[in-house]
This record gives C-alpha cells, structure tokens and sequence, in this order.
C-alpha cells in the first residue's frame, strides 16, 4: 500500500537537476536508483537517511488529459511527476508533501493529493481583485470576426476544448440565446452546449466564471444574410497583469484565431463598465468601442489601436510594413501583434505612437493607414455602437458587392 502525490508542471527537469531540487530542500537527499531500471529517484532525510518515498518522472502529458482544476493553476500543464510512500508512513507521508509542495514550485506547476484531491499551488487559484457591486471596472473584450460562408459548426467544441486546456475559467456556467439564460454547464455539460450552439439560429450567450466575466458564439446556422460573424470573450483587465494567466488567454486568442474563415481578431482594453456583482453594464461614462462588423458586413479595422490583433494571411500582408513597434509574430495560420505585455488602454497605445520632439516623422496621426480603417463621424463619437464609414481598403473577399 502506498501513498501517492502527482505534480503537474510546465517544465521538465533533467534527472541531475531533479536530484538537486530534491537535495536543495530541508535535509532531503537521493539513495542509489533503485533497480526498477526507469530512473526512479529513492528519497531519503536526516543523518539517518530514513526512507521519504520514491519520485519518477518527467513524464510527458496532453493539456487535455490534466483535470480543470489543476488546468486552473497551471500555466502550461505539459509534465508530470509522480511520488510514492511506500508503506503510507505517518512522517514519510509528511515529508513527502512538503517536498511535492517545493518541487510543484520548481517545476511552476501544482500538487495534487491522490488520496485526497486536494490541490496545492503557490499561487493557489487565480488571483482576482475585489470588485465591489456598483464599482466601476476595466474589461478586455476579445473578438474574432468569421467569414459566415467559411465557419464550422463545429465553433462551440474548438471553444470549450481551448476553455479546459488554457482557461477553464472562460467556460460558460450559463448559456443562451435569450435573457434569462437557460442552459446550465452542469446540466450535460460540453455536449449539451454544443448541441445548442448547432441548433440555434441565433447568437448563443454565456456567463463565465471570473476573472472571465462571459461571451457569445455567433450562430452559423439558419438563413442569416450576415457575411461576417463575430464570437467575443470578455475578462477582467485586472487579472492580466498576472503572466501565467496572460500567457493562457495569449494561446487561447490565437489558437480560436486559427479556426476556418476567422481573418481578424483583436482584444482590446474597455474602462469603466459597471459590475453589480453577476453581470457587466454600460454606463455614460463607459468607453466607448466600435461593431467593426455592424449589420454583419465588414467595415475594416478600428479607428484607434487596441492591445493585440491577429491577422490571417491577406490582411497581414497588408498591415506588416505598419506595424514596426510592438511585438511582431507570425504563425501557422496568421500574424500576431502586441503593443505591450501588460493589456494596454488606447491612450497609453497612442502615447508608444506619438512621435518624440527629435522625430523627422510628424506626418502619421493614425495607427495604420486611414484607408485601412473603419472610421467614425464625429457628430457620432459619442454613441454606442456608432454607425461607421467602411475603410476603402480592405481583403477583396470581405469587400461588398
């Protein structure tokens, strides 16, 4: 009978660095391998060298097969290790844990009691900032654009298998096309969503689990005359400033990108919303955002610059000689770009872009190419969702007959 832990990390240490993180804690240190021939590490302690338990791994794992709760505190769960105690000793058992504990740091993953289910972290869950009911807060809103001819069906599965890799979080608790939402995660789960999201010919809603607030999946089935459909997530800008949980929502914004027919997404920072404790809200003193796809036509890009896009191969062509500051990346599917780590508002973006006093280059008053941009009426700045002038350059599939 024995007494098992498993650590889950997002790094792989090599047998000589394992013995030194083990070594490396209160009075720990590493026996001759045993015979069992597949490098498992035996732990002992103290001068004595009293038995603690036996350590084996790194051990390749799939996000997929990684529970959501330990997903949730795991910045890249890619590795696992596992512990025993053989004999489940008292004081071995409780040494072991403190070393799990330590090593769980080492490896930035997360322990987990096997007897127990209990899950240790540093960082325990994601840190979220309090938020009192009737407080003012600043959102990320992320949006991904479709062209409606070219989207699967299959949207709502892509969804929900990034949610559990990368931000369980983001998952929805609630879900429906009209309010009050209806459907239940617990109530069939992944496949109930999915069946609804397939069936209705309209946009499925959802509310999520802070510091993801909720979203939509825009309907690709029934008779619409839309060409261009939009999914949308919206988080706490707070949340962001911790980087294991940026990192996830960075995989997860590019990744959903890369479905069929997406040519553009963005998230960008929104303040002063309002939040009563269960949903968001729009007051006068919100800031006020654009629909680049309005009635469901294409109008280009935003007016201003937001803190990161992604564009499928014939936008970027059009936007890479522009986009000099930043972060500049390509991928499989298409191009990301980032004005900073941190998600930056639209005016700390224009002060990155206003020329210094010694700049030859004072000609630029916008982030791209005007012909590029959707742009706004100044009589109408002040509305939401304000009707916009389509940009006179655009991918010739998004253009309008």
């Amino acid at each position: 009978m024995s007494y098992d832990l498993t650590i889950i990390g997002s790094k792989a240490l090599p047998r000589d660095e394992l013995i030194d993180a083990i070594r490396s804690t209160e009075c720990f240190d590493v026996a001759n391998q045993t015979n069992s021939g597949d490098d498992v590490l035996t732990v002992v302690v103290g001068a004595e060298r009293d038995y603690v338990c036996s350590v084996a791994g790194p051990y390749g794992v799939e996000p997929d097969d990684v529970s959501v709760d330990v997903a949730a505190v795991v910045g890249s769960p890619r590795f696992m290790y596992t512990m025993a105690v053989e004999g489940s000793m008292p004081t071995a058992v409780e040494a072991a844990v403190r070393l799990a504990r330590r090593l769980a740091v080492v490896v930035e993953g997360a322990t987990t009691d096997d007897q127990t289910g209990e899950i240790w972290s540093r960082g325990q869950r994601r840190r979220m900032s309090k938020v009192q009911p009737g407080a003012a807060v600043d959102i990320v809103q992320l949006r991904w654009h479709v062209l409606r001819a070219q989207a699967s069906s299959d949207i709502a599965r892509r969804y929900v298998d990034l949610c559990v890799r990368y931000l369980p979080e983001a998952l929805p608790k609630r879900y429906g096309s009209d309010e009050p939402l209806q459907g239940k995660w617990s109530d069939g789960e992944k496949a109930a969503f999915i069946q609804a999201a397939q069936h209705d010919d309209e946009t499925l809603y959802f509310v999520s689990t802070r510091p993801c607030f909720g979203g939509s999946l825009a309907s690709t089935a029934g008779s619409s005359g839309d060409t261009v459909i939009t999914h949308k997530l919206s988080i706490e800008r707070g949340a962001l400033y911790d980087p294991p949980l940026r990192n996830n929502l960075r995989s997860l914004f590019v990744e959903f990108a890369a479905q069929p027919g997406c040519f553009f997404a963005l998230a960008e920072v929104v303040r002063g919303l309002m939040y009563d404790g269960r949903e968001l809200s729009y007051a006068a003193t919100t800031e006020r955002t654009v629909s680049l796809a309005r009635g469901g036509r294409w109008h280009g890009l935003p007016p201003y610059p937001v803190w990161w896009t992604w564009y499928a191969r014939e936008y970027a062509e059009m936007v890479k000689p522009h986009l000099s500051r930043g972060e500049l990346s390509e991928g499989r599917r298409g191009t990301f770009h980032a004005w900073g780590e941190r998600p930056l508002d639209r005016d700390a973006i224009a002060l990155l872009l206003a020329p210094n006093e010694d700049s030859t280059d004072q000609s630029s008053s916008t982030w791209l190419p005007v012909e590029l941009l959707a742009t706004v009426n100044p009589r109408h700045a002040r509305f939401f969702n304000p009707p916009l002038t389509p940009a006179s350059a655009m991918p010739a599939q998004l253009q309008s007959p």
